[in-house]
């Protein structure tokens, strides 16, 4: 595994790190002239946006980790970011309807810039905070849901700030 540091820059082992996509969106690089087909993961991903960032090959093995997306050229910055934001995507809230419980279940009837959506989260699983003021609920078939508590209006504050501790 090969790791992209401050000290190091672009430069792996004396090669240039260049992550190109192919046609259907699939990341890869090459190395000692072998194609390796990649995929990028957030190492922490609810924060350091652009940081520490591993590619992973298709036996699901680390290839490269890259601290900073800044240290590498726009091109393969531009093909991380883009792979990156099509693998998380998420739904975001911005109106609470409704909450409440049904059968060992809390069911959420919202509205999110895709639309209106209804789904379903466990009783004991509760918005986690990500930042300041955004939370995150992930529903009981892993879905996302995100929301700001600043952009929502006070009857959707007042329903969902009861499982917000």
């Amino acid at each position: 595994m090969y790791k992209i540091s401050n000290t190091r820059k672009d430069k792996c082992k004396g090669a240039y790190l260049q992550v190109e996509r192919t046609d259907d969106g699939r990341l890869f690089l090459y190395r000692d002239e072998k194609k390796i087909y990649l995929v990028a993961k957030k190492c922490f991903p609810w924060g350091h946006s652009g940081h520490f960032i591993s590619l992973r090959d298709d036996k699901d093995q680390e290839v490269f980790l890259i601290e900073e997306l800044s240290q590498l050229d726009q091109c393969s910055r531009d093909n991380i970011a883009w792979s990156l934001k099509r693998s998380e995507f998420n739904f975001e809230i911005i109106k609470f309807f409704n909450i409440e419980d049904i059968f060992e279940l809390r069911s959420f009837s919202v509205s999110t810039k895709q639309g209106p959506m209804k789904f379903q989260t466990k009783l004991d699983y509760y918005p986690v905070q990500i930042g300041k003021g955004e939370f995150m609920i992930q529903d009981i078939f892993s879905d996302i849901f995100r929301f700001n508590l600043d952009d929502l209006d006070l009857p959707s504050k007042e329903q969902i700030l009861v499982f917000i501790d």
